[in-house]
């Protein structure tokens, strides 16, 4: 964005703006997609312990 400010370019300057609203938005690569990460899952919690014989 910067660089268009500074030569004047409109199309640089539409660029950088439409980057920079994705990373103050928090939008990731699209907005027609789902671009959001999965919800996260509980850990598995298994407290019983099993052992094996290395020979």
């Amino acid at each position: 964005m910067g660089q268009g400010i500074a030569s004047g370019e409109a199309f640089a300057f539409g660029a950088g703006a439409f980057f920079s609203m994705q990373a103050i938005l928090n939008t990731g690569c699209c907005f027609a997609g789902s671009c959001t990460p999965e919800p996260a899952r509980e850990p598995i919690i298994d407290n019983e312990l099993t052992y094996h014989e290395v020979k």
